[in-house]
């Protein structure tokens, strides 16, 4: 079981509340509250319905997180029934539409089926019947009923058809269909998401509305297993311009739970509750599991802002936006799925609700744990002083008085061939000087990418095919303690060396090819 299921889909859970109720005790001691559920609103939930049986729920690190009734506590309770009631009027709405557009289609929704639904073959014969009189016209009603009965066609209760059930079968029900055609009201469509399973992709396409989580689930558990993790051997491919925001979200539950990844492709959009439902995808491994999310270059992940017309509900004589409620709970939601910057994610949800935001920066990709399907982009012009200020970006206090470009200008120089990449990295970390002449004399000695190697501190594999690398100047001081910075590329991934010339010490890092771009700069 997960932290985050709700506490009555516990089995042990169930099984204390039943002998609570029979035993008399009325009171449950848990270690802290995130043990009783990791999720605040499972908590909050959960809280509200051991209160309603009047048992007393008390956390040891924190007694009066669940005796209390704070603010936050009585605000997430509020905006849950409000969700509720609003999920319940918007699926009663379109059950009713789906009503209509059944009647539309069939002439009928609901009720007994007819003889044509559960045996369209004795209606078949007897239209035949009707017709097949030797001196023409038509047989009589009671004439088809008897014919039925002696070719063994009876009703439910092993009798002759009654007449009035005969008229039925040979009613004309398209004029019945036409006819409704006119009087009922057309409704626009709202169809549930398509779901195709072609090889280790599962295609999830269309309009998200309740259900789909329910559905996307089946068709997982459909898909082959792997022999080693049992966990579906299948990627979810999305495809929506969005839908019920919630649903989204139960989605991207569904997809974590399988353990399968998630893919955009190019030419195609995921947006609004489709991009939450991306952020799901994940992958198991005997040993871990990994966040696991892709787009292709090239595809449209779009998020914007969540409001809803009538927003406004009541707390302590307070009226407090609930857009801004319900884009607290997609954080919360976006915390649970792991690798997501929550402070670019706040950003991307203040997007006015009719506008999207297209996921295509750097910035933007690295933010939200997305990986590039496909080749690597490669490196633009300039890529290496982009490179080195996301390596001295992780290092820089948010204070620095000189800021990034400052701490970075821009100025690189290549390194022509191993000899000269050798001797500069070396200068580097170990000035000429009395004290550093052993040091030196040392690598000098050594081949020049076994130097290299050794003064980086890690292997770089500069020797390895079609590789480039350039030295980028650093602007030391004020806390900020490195000289110089190395690049070195082949293409598939960025590796920066930081050269600490005084300790001399060097921080190696490797990231993909989109650390060679400008953060905000569109890839697509």
């Amino acid at each position: 079981m997960s932290g985050a299921d709700p506490v009555n889909d516990r089995p042990g859970f169930a099984e204390m509340f039943e002998r609570l109720l029979s035993n008399g005790a009325r009171t449950i001691l848990v270690e802290s509250p995130d043990r009783f559920a990791r999720d605040l609103m499972m908590q909050l939930a959960g809280h509200d319905m051991l209160k309603a049986k009047g048992i007393t729920l008390i956390a040891a690190s924190a007694p009066t997180f669940f005796v209390k009734d704070t603010p936050t506590a009585v605000l997430v309770r509020q905006v849950l029934r409000a969700v509720a009631q609003f999920e319940k009027a918007t699926t009663v709405a379109k059950l009713a539409a789906a009503r209509k557009r059944k009647r539309i289609a069939t002439g009928k929704c609901e009720g007994r089926k007819s003889l044509a639904e559960t045996n369209p073959d004795i209606v078949a014969l007897a239209k035949r019947l009707a017709r097949r009189k030797p001196k023409g016209g038509k047989m009589s009603l009671r004439a088809v009923s008897a014919e039925l009965a002696a070719q063994g066609h009876l009703n439910e209760r092993g009798k002759p058809f009654n007449p009035k059930s005969v008229a039925v079968m040979l009613a004309r029900t398209c004029a019945i269909a036409a006819l409704l055609l006119c009087i009922l009201p057309w409704v626009p469509p709202a169809f549930a998401m398509d779901y195709r399973l072609a090889g280790d992709k599962l295609f999830a396409s269309g309009e998200i509305v309740g259900g789909d989580a329910q559905r996307l689930a089946r068709s997982m558990a459909l898909a082959p297993k792997d022999a080693t993790t049992d966990v579906p051997n299948v990627t979810v491919v999305l495809d929506s311009l969005g839908g019920d925001l919630f649903e989204g979200m139960r989605i991207g539950e569904a997809i974590r739970a399988a353990g399968v990844p998630t893919l955009v492709q190019r030419g195609h959009t995921c947006a609004s509750a489709c991009a939450l439902a991306f952020l799901g995808g994940m992958t198991k491994g005997v040993a871990s599991d990994a966040v696991w999310r892709s787009i292709e270059p090239g595809a449209e992940l779009a998020f914007h802002g969540f409001r809803f017309s009538d927003n406004a509900v009541h707390l302590e004589n307070e009226t407090l936006d609930v857009g801004r409620v319900v884009n607290a709970i997609v954080l919360e939601f976006a915390r649970r799925m792991g690798d997501v910057d929550l402070g670019e994610m706040a950003r991307l949800l203040d997007v006015a609700p009719e506008k999207i935001e297209v996921i295509n920066t750097p910035k933007e990709i690295s933010s939200l744990g997305i990986r590039l399907s496909g080749d690597p982009p490669k490196p633009p012009k300039g890529w290496a002083v982009n490179a080195c200020r996301s390596a001295v970006a992780t290092k820089l206090s948010p204070l620095d008085v000189m800021g990034l470009e400052g701490r970075v200008p821009g100025e690189s120089e290549p390194m022509k061939n191993l000899a000269a990449f050798r001797q500069r990295i070396l200068d580097d970390k170990y000035p000429v000087d009395a004290r550093t002449k052993a040091i030196r004399a040392a690598a000098m000695a050594l081949p020049a990418n076994d130097a290299i190697d050794l003064l980086a501190g890690e292997a770089l594999y500069a020797d390895m095919g079609k590789v480039g690398a350039w030295r980028v100047r650093l602007e030391r001081g004020a806390s900020f303690y490195f000289d110089a910075c190395y690049a070195i590329t082949d293409f598939q991934s960025i590796r920066t060396v930081l050269i600490d010339s005084v300790s001399p010490a060097s921080i190696v890092s490797t990231s993909t090819t989109l650390s060679g771009f400008a953060a905000d700069s569109p890839l697509w």
